[in-house]
């Protein structure tokens, strides 16, 4: 079941001319847990927000977050794309990013959704060719990146977080982005170096 009605609007002013970050939530961004945890929480990392109905969660921000949205928000457009519902993702959201880097959220209403033969049942896409961007300008993260089967060339797959404290793949990722921000045709750049970041040492979280 696809849709053609373009996800985002025109770039603003600020961003204009910008390539996109396509930046997934969950397991990318931070780790959740059901339920609702009573302060002291582990801040600044750790907050809790309501999602759909009267269902709280509990998050932990992955390490290194705030300079990795900070810088690439002087590079990039950046959206949040996730699954999850409109409230769950627009309060998450809201506690990851108190300095409004993240220019826009999308969540599971503008997933698209094809029947999986292997798998028996719908599954649900991210697809990039409904942003209204120009896709040589545009590239995701996510850790599964089956969620960009329709635009794979333009995703990287960064590794599953799980709470963990000594995490560094944002900051592993962010030579990587910063290198991409520059290029006319990030699709075709990523293509080019799959191999050798595969190779390289310290690289062993991003799966390109």
């Amino acid at each position: 079941m696809y849709s053609s009605t373009p996800l985002l609007p025109a770039q603003s002013p600020q961003n204009h001319g910008r390539p996109t970050l396509i930046l997934d939530l969950d397991n990318t961004l931070m780790s959740v847990r059901k339920g609702y945890t009573s302060p002291p929480l582990q801040a600044p990392s750790e907050f809790s927000f309501l999602g759909t109905g009267d269902n709280w969660w509990t998050a932990i921000k992955r390490p290194g977050i705030d300079d990795f949205l900070h810088e690439m928000a002087t590079l990039y457009e950046i959206v949040v794309f996730t699954s999850g519902a409109p409230r769950y993702a627009t309060n998450a959201v809201s506690h990851l990013d108190k300095s409004g880097c993240i220019a826009h959220t999308l969540c599971n209403v503008d997933c698209d959704e094809y029947f999986d033969p292997k798998e028996g049942k719908y599954v649900r896409v991210k697809d990039l060719t409904r942003l209204r961007r120009d896709l040589s300008r545009v590239v995701a993260v996510d850790d599964d990146p089956l969620y960009y089967s329709t635009c794979p060339l333009n995703a990287i797959g960064i590794s599953y977080f799980t709470g963990d404290s000594s995490d560094q793949e944002l900051e592993k990722l962010t030579p990587l982005l910063r290198s991409l921000a520059q290029e006319e045709d990030i699709p075709l750049a990523l293509l080019k170096r799959r191999k050798e970041l595969k190779e390289a040492q310290g690289h062993e979280g991003i799966k390109l």
